[in-house]
């Protein structure tokens, strides 16, 4: 079984040390940070030692940090207080020992955007894996539905424009039911010399549009992602994302639960 990471935005509404003991209590191997006020304050220098050492006593990792997209990356580009946020980031992400960060663009959707859309993107996107390179540190773009990387197809796309070694992608099949879009073995198959890491959670499609559910009671075919990974020999990060409401320690226990066991059936 890969390791499973558990991401502290489930815990959005709680303090940021809750995230880490129930990590620890229920048996997770890592943290994915929500990289973004109230768990990552970049000016709290006493707090970012604070989380460090409560995690490592605790026996986890921080597997990488989530960072919430440059709004207008695909239209003006990178400001210098963005930039100057982001290098911020790497400092921390390396001081804490996190090899990963999610970071990319967000709209127009493929199907909409422009060539200057590309090429703004591209070029911010350069800038920011050329920074993270010197901290060894590689960037993970996220497909997600309405934005520039919406699709396999063009995930790959902008990697191949970035052209840098330390740009993959974190692959998270309830983003691309959401877009439409197939998310089974063939595609894991397709991202697999890409993929760097991988967010599951569960989504059910209704007639007043898309809720989130606990695994196994939505529209997501667990077993047919393991079984991708699987098939790839993924030895990645799994962590589990959920965005259903209610009590984020049940809901961390219950999303373990089934895909240990979901893993089990298929070994």
């Amino acid at each position: 079984m890969p390791k499973l990471g558990l991401f502290t935005k489930l815990y959005r509404n709680y303090p940021w040390q809750q995230a880490v003991r129930d990590a620890c209590d229920l048996g997770y191997d890592a943290l994915e940070w929500m990289g973004r006020s109230p768990h990552l304050n970049l000016n709290k220098t006493a707090e970012i030692h604070e989380i460090k050492q409560m995690v490592k006593q605790n026996g986890l990792s921080i597997c990488a940090i989530a960072l919430y997209e440059c709004k207008e990356m695909t239209t003006k580009g990178w400001t210098t207080e963005e930039i100057d946020k982001f290098k911020r980031v790497l400092e921390i992400a390396s001081y804490w020992e996190c090899h990963l960060l999610r970071f990319g663009p967000s709209k127009p959707s493929p199907q909409e955007a422009r060539d200057e859309h590309w090429y703004r993107a591209t070029e911010v996107m350069q800038q920011a894996c050329e920074l993270a390179l010197s901290y060894g540190i590689e960037i993970g773009l996220e497909m997600h539905a309405g934005y520039l990387i919406e699709s396999p197809e063009a995930v790959i796309r902008l990697i191949r424009l970035i052209n840098l070694p330390n740009v993959g992608i974190v692959f998270d099949p309830a983003n691309l039911i959401c877009a439409g879009l197939d998310y089974k073995e063939d595609v894991i198959l397709k991202i697999a010399p890409y993929l760097r890491h991988v967010h599951i959670k569960d989504i059910k499609h209704t007639i007043s549009g898309f809720q989130h559910q606990l695994l196994g009671q939505g529209d997501l075919d667990l077993k047919a992602v393991l079984r991708g990974l699987l098939m790839i020999e993924y030895e990645g990060t799994i962590t589990v994302e959920s965005h259903v409401a209610g009590d984020p320690r049940y809901i961390a226990e219950h999303e373990r639960k089934v895909l240990l066991h979901t893993w089990e059936e298929l070994v």
